[in-house]
């Protein structure tokens, strides 16, 4: 669907955007490097633990993208998105993630089927940012279907009960989103859920309370923890999807409340851009290199 679209690549672009302050936890540092400008594409790449070119996906992104080519040349089956993924783990020369990694050894060792999902103990937001793509390629599908789907392809590598749990979570938050939902609807909706899982249902009350309490960005996200785990990231993509008017908004705010933001920042670029597709800035478009080949590739015309 169009707004499936529109939801990769306002993922995709929020991802990008914040790939200049990516993984900075000192929030003091980070305000003293953006300074008065804004964290956005920013120049050069300050990320402590990768160099990239200004405008690439984070690590985050670039799975995303395998998973993206997957799905466009592929129904979804098991063995061939392992020999897909493993394809992109084993090649990638920029910082694969720790599930990645355990993933690639795990295929190198001779594992396969159910024996490649891997990372138990890993909570990690692998789930949640598939958001975009499961709404994309599934979100013409019933809830019950578009769960169990989604579920599927969470857990065909990832064996993190809880970070599925959020992947589901916030895939239902932007299935209602692209239905034509507003934000305060869809959470209402979610609440109201009978499937939506309680570890969801827990992170929305606990978010509800701090943005009552007044409680900043960044202190929401120090409190939830700023890191990419379920259930920090769930959490602070919410507060900001809560508490940010349009999409420029949310992901300056995102990004310099510092931590593991391009973990964040896809679901939140993603229910922002199917709510409002034209708040994503042209600049951005531009500044994103991944973003003309990923329109090509999903059939959106940017010749406008």
């Amino acid at each position: 669907t169009n707004k499936g679209k529109e939801a990769i690549i306002g993922a995709l672009i929020a991802d990008a955007a914040t790939m200049g302050v990516h993984w900075i936890y000192d929030t003091e540092k980070l305000s003293t490097l953006v300074g008065e400008g804004h964290p956005e594409f920013f120049d050069p790449p300050s990320c402590p633990f990768y160099t990239y070119k200004s405008g690439a996906q984070s690590p985050w992104g670039d799975e995303q993208l395998q998973l993206l080519q997957y799905l466009v040349e592929h129904e979804f089956e098991e063995a061939s998105f392992h020999e897909a993924l493993y394809t992109f783990t084993s090649t990638y020369t920029g910082r694969l993630n720790g599930l990645m990694k355990d993933f690639d050894v795990a295929y190198e060792g001779g594992k396969r089927g159910p024996e490649l999902s891997v990372g138990a103990d890993n909570g990690q937001a692998h789930g949640m940012n598939k958001a975009p793509f499961l709404v994309a390629f599934y979100g013409h599908l019933d809830y019950d279907e578009f769960i169990t789907e989604s579920r599927k392809i969470i857990s065909s590598h990832q064996a993190h009960e809880v970070a599925a749990d959020f992947g589901i979570g916030g895939a239902l938050l932007l299935k209602s989103l692209a239905e034509g939902n507003s934000v305060a609807n869809a959470i209402q909706w979610l609440q109201s859920f009978d499937k939506t899982p309680q570890c969801v249902l827990d992170a929305i009350s606990d978010v509800q309370q701090e943005i009552s309490a007044g409680t900043s960005g960044k202190a929401a996200v120090r409190k939830f923890g700023p890191t990419c785990f379920s259930p920090s990231a769930f959490r602070g993509a919410l507060f900001f999807l809560l508490t940010s008017s349009n999409y420029t908004e949310a992901i300056r705010a995102n990004a310099m409340a510092g931590g593991d933001n391009c973990s964040r920042s896809m679901l939140l670029g993603s229910c922002f851009s199917v709510v409002d597709a034209n708040s994503i800035p042209e600049e951005w478009k531009k500044k994103t290199a991944s973003y003309s080949a990923t329109a090509e590739l999903i059939g959106i015309d940017t010749s406008a």
